[in-house]
């Protein structure tokens, strides 16, 4: 991960402008989802003293992010600058941040909080339905793989399969679930696409390694059996 150039600006209330709050994407509700359809701000807590990830929508990437208050929130990119990790140094009220995609532009409100239930992930997903031309490519069969499970044992999930196309990932319910990430080519870690439905997450594409990590512990999962392009 790379730290990200910070710019102090001035945050500005608009009465026209609604606010967002994340919404559960599994029972526990440590992953959310903030579904932005215009302009809206998302609204995020974060503990003091823990990391909260904003993961991009699927192909954006970080250009630029600004906060306004400096002092208390420390903000990172991921190397594969798809998300933003966010760290509260103390409590603190409402402190605003914009965060400039290659795409769009994003507003938050950020609130520290001594201790609370707040995700530990949030996936950005805005209403893009444009009218576009569909083109049809046919499909590629890929064969489902098998996986090499490696590092902390503790982060290794509970079932772990794909089906040619999708990967699906299980962890049982007394244990934390960690971020997900993948190597791509060039050996570095990017954020995955992926979603919790029924206590399964779900990653929309394969992947050849996925690497699970909380804090300094960190587990491997390598596809050895079934490769191809997806």
């Amino acid at each position: 991960m790379r730290l990200v150039a910070i710019l102090p600006f001035l945050l500005l209330a608009s009465a026209a402008q609604a606010d967002v709050m994340p919404i559960s994407s599994n029972e526990d509700g440590r992953i959310g989802v903030a579904h932005i359809s215009g302009n809206e701000t998302v609204r995020l807590q974060v503990n003091t003293g823990n990391d909260l990830t904003v993961l991009l929508p699927f192909g954006e990437h970080v250009q630029q992010v600004t906060v306004s208050d400096t002092n208390i929130w420390h903000v990172a990119v991921t190397t594969g600058q798809d998300a933003l990790v966010l760290s509260a140094l103390r409590p603190s009220g409402a402190t605003g941040m914009t965060l400039r995609s290659d795409r769009r532009t994003y507003e938050f409100s950020l609130t520290a909080v001594p201790n609370g239930t707040v995700p530990y992930l949030v996936r950005l997903d805005p209403n893009t339905n444009v009218n576009r031309p569909r083109v049809w490519t046919p499909p590629v069969v890929v064969q489902p793989g098998t996986y090499k499970l490696s590092g902390h044992k503790d982060l290794y999930p509970s079932s772990i399969r794909d089906d040619g196309r999708k990967i699906y990932l299980q962890w049982s319910a007394s244990q934390p679930i960690p971020a997900v990430f993948a190597l791509n080519r060039q050996g570095r870690e990017e954020m995955v696409d992926g979603y919790m439905r029924e206590g399964t997450f779900t990653l929309d594409r394969l992947y050849d390694e996925l690497v699970f990590r909380i804090d300094k512990a960190q587990a491997h999962a390598r596809r050895i059996a079934g490769k191809g392009k997806p």
